[in-house]
Parts: C-alpha cells; structure tokens; sequence
C-alpha cells in the first residue's frame, strides 16, 4: 500500500469515522480504522461492533493498493498538525505505517486487516429520500427523550416509521415522550418501521 492524499481529504473522512471509535474498546482493533486503498480511492471504515462508517476520499497519487488497519485517534491528532496545503504520502513498511510530509516522518503500529471486523453485506431495500434539513429536524426534535444504558434495549433508540409520504420518530425513556412527522421527498411502497440505537442516531445527527 502506497499512495498520496491531501490534508483536506484525509480529515474529512476521519472526522466522520471517529464518532463510532471506541473509547474503552475490549478489542484493540477497535480503537483501529480500516484503509482499503485502490487506483482512485481511498476507503476508511471504523466500527464499535454496533454501528459502521465507511467514507471513500479521492488519492492524488497512486502507487499500489492494500489494506491495513492503524489507531484511529492517533492518526486524526497527527494529520491535523500538517498544513492545510500539505499533500500526505502513506505508505506501508512491514506492520508499520509511514506518513511523510514536507515538514517531517512519521511512524504508526498497524493491526492485520483482516481481524477488522466488517459488517455482513445486506440485500438493499427500499429506499427513503429524505432531505438533510428534515432528517435533522426529525432528530432534533426527539432524539432528546431516547434511554441512556436502561435495561429495556428498546429505550435506548429511536423508533422510525416509514409510511406513504410520511416519516414519524418516537423517543420515550418511559418518563417522557416526543414524536414528530415529517415529509418525505419521495412515496415508499411498503411501511418500514425499526428501533435506531442512540449512537446511531446521534451520528446521523
């Protein structure tokens, strides 16, 4: 594995993968993001076992393809130091990583790729369209009275209905209670209806 990226593209994408990063992680590949490198992108994927992100960021030079896996949080805290015009070389040397800038070399441990744990492909269903502003919306205005770690799972998310030209969330923690419906952009064919865990929401949010 070895290519070139810019600044901008690599902290973008890491920003957006370490909501789901485990803090006090029981396995330390957790702690890890996953590169997938190939001709034209670059894909990073972080996960806690519960919730995945996977982003894809544009390469400004490739020389070869691979996967490894390196410390989320690390990572972020060093690209971040780099000038915002810097272009980032990595590149793999032996279980090591190496970051080279114009203002210096870096070192960074790896874990194998395939420990990462990867959530199992699923057939895609439909669809729904909504826009950010009403997504955002729909959350904002009742993802407040979701359960914080009750015993009762269920508690813990937010419930979602998908029916016609509607969606409607509902979030209780059995003291309290807030729902709200918001249009869709587009009809669905079939009700849809699941319970999102609070981290998940959160994220989207």
């Amino acid at each position: 594995m070895d290519f070139y990226i810019t600044k901008e593209e690599v902290v973008k994408s890491l920003n957006s993968t370490l909501g789901v990063v485990e803090k006090r992680q029981t396995l330390p590949i957790l702690a890890n993001v996953l590169f997938e490198v190939d001709e034209s992108s670059l894909r990073l994927t972080a996960t806690d076992l519960e919730s995945e992100i996977s982003t894809i960021s544009t390469i400004s030079n490739f020389k070869s393809g691979g996967k490894t896996t390196a410390p989320a949080k690390k990572l972020s805290e060093l690209c971040r130091l780099f000038s915002d015009e810097s272009e980032i070389h990595f590149f793999l040397d032996g279980d090591n990583l190496r970051i080279e800038t114009s203002s210096g070399k870096y070192n960074l441990s790896t874990l194998p790729s395939e420990d990462f744990p990867v959530f199992e492909k699923e057939e895609v269903g439909e669809s729904i369209n909504i826009t950010p502003i009403n997504l955002k919306s729909l959350i904002s205005k009742t993802a407040f009275a979701m359960g914080n770690q009750d015993w009762r799972h269920y508690l813990n998310g937010l419930y979602l209905l998908v029916e016609d030209t509607v969606i409607t969330s509902v979030a209780t923690d059995a003291h309290r209670l807030a729902m709200a419906t918001l249009p869709l952009n587009e009809g669905v064919q079939e009700q849809i209806t699941g319970i999102v865990p609070r981290k998940s929401i959160n994220e989207i949010g």
